[in-house]
């Protein structure tokens, strides 16, 4: 009777992790594609409520129109849909079926007398510590590096090593495919921290920033790319009247997100960051 129920369990389980897997792909691949597509509002009402980039769609005979705000909104009249029960719910899925396979049933799954010869409560504890170090490891290894110029390409040359290393010592641990499956978890738990809500940074300085200063900071770390040799997604800034014209979008790419510069090639600081933000927010206050 227990083996009659754990098949129907893992079955209903599998179904529920490939339906939340495909949900959270698809969400994310929306937002890319939402991301992409954005553009700068022309209505100033828009502009003065925060709105950083917005766009029109149709889909099944309705008219959308999506609007990204530069940073919080000053207040929210409706539920606010926070997008992380699909990422949340794929993990935990699928460790609810790992635990199901590999870890109620170790000695068939998990245990490969043929690699390793343990019994299965060290091999659970094993399994289990590999999931809980690596999300401690990743956790700290970004908290330490990521706001370091250069940092999320460190991070990521960390992480490709760990990686596999991790790999190779699991199958030199567990059952083959467990041990793949192992990994993959982990590296899942990885994404979700990756993706976050990054919190918000504090900038404790409130002297005013000149608009020649911001414009040497521009043209230090952001002509190579948006300049007048190279024109990345068509914006230029190696003028005063193009920097104020895109004012709101370097506010919002630089200050709020932090993707520019990529992946912070030209090592802008974090004070930096902070004086384009106060020479945007006093400008754009009344």
């Amino acid at each position: 009777m227990e083996t009659y129920l754990l098949e129907w369990a893992q079955l209903l389980v599998r179904w529920l992790h490939v339906i939340v897997a495909i949900a959270w792909i698809g969400s994310s691949f929306y937002f890319v594609f939402l991301d992409s597509n954005l553009v700068p509002p022309q209505d100033p009402a828009l502009k003065d409520k925060g709105v950083g980039g917005e766009m029109w769609a149709v889909h099944g005979g309705g008219f959308y129109n999506p609007q990204k705000y530069a940073g919080a909104p000053g207040h929210i009249n409706s539920t606010l849909h926070w997008f992380y029960w699909e990422s949340y719910a794929t993990w935990l899925s699928g460790f609810a079926l790992f635990a199901m396979m590999y870890l109620w049933q170790a000695p068939t799954f998990l245990i490969d007398t043929s690699v390793m010869a343990w019994s299965p409560a060290a091999a659970i504890t094993t399994a289990l510590a590999f999931l809980v170090g690596f999300w401690l490891f990743y956790h700290a290894l970004c908290k330490a590096l990521f706001n370091h110029p250069q940092g999320q390409a460190w991070v990521g040359a960390i992480m490709l090593v760990l990686v596999a290393a991790l790999c190779w010592l699991a199958c030199q641990l567990f059952a083959g495919r467990a041990a793949f499956v192992l990994m993959g978890a982990a590296i899942i738990i990885g994404l979700i921290v990756a993706l976050r809500p990054a919190p918000a940074s504090v900038d404790v300085s409130t002297a005013p920033v000149s608009f020649e200063e911001v414009q040497a900071i521009v043209n230090q770390r952001c002509i190579s790319c948006h300049g007048d040799q190279v024109q990345m997604k068509n914006l230029r800034l190696d003028s005063a009247d193009q920097i104020r014209a895109n004012a709101q979008n370097i506010y919002q790419q630089v200050v709020v997100l932090k993707q520019m510069p990529m992946n912070n090639t030209t090592g802008l600081t974090e004070p930096e960051r902070q004086a384009l933000g106060r020479w945007f927010l006093a400008a754009s206050t009344p």
